[in-house]
């Protein structure tokens, strides 16, 4: 597969629908030729990792025959580590509207204590 032309913001709809039609129509062992790759910023390279993977991407990268230029090798490999690295966090489940009132009201209440607590102290060690 050869990618040529310019993957920039500019081009986004376009290189989008043609990397749509192109997903998983390439067998895993389909060489990847970055030598024709024009203007590069951070949108087109996420489409490229979107399509090839991170791995591929990688490995394409840092081939000895690619003429990529030092900036464009490092924008992929840091899109390409960040959607790598990428996870969606966990949400914590939620707890009834009922159950957070008594909640807070629990620490409100048990605040007071500690303070009621602290004062009283304070007013016995006066009144010694």
């Amino acid at each position: 597969m050869r990618i040529t032309g310019d993957w920039t913001l500019a081009h986004y709809a376009n290189l989008k629908k043609l990397s749509d039609k192109l997903d998983g129509q390439y067998d895993a062992g389909a060489r990847i030729d970055l030598n024709g790759l024009g203007a590069l910023d951070t949108a087109g390279a996420s489409l490229l990792v979107e399509l090839l993977g991170p791995g591929r991407i990688e490995q394409s990268a840092e081939q000895t025959d690619c003429s990529l230029s030092a900036a464009d090798r490092a924008l992929l490999k840091t899109v390409y580590r960040s959607l790598n690295d990428f996870c969606v966090p966990e949400k914590a489940p939620e707890e009834a509207a009922g159950i957070q009132v008594l909640a807070r009201i629990g620490r409100a209440v048990d605040t007071v204590w500690q303070d009621t607590k602290k004062l009283l102290g304070f007013i016995g060690l006066i009144l010694e």
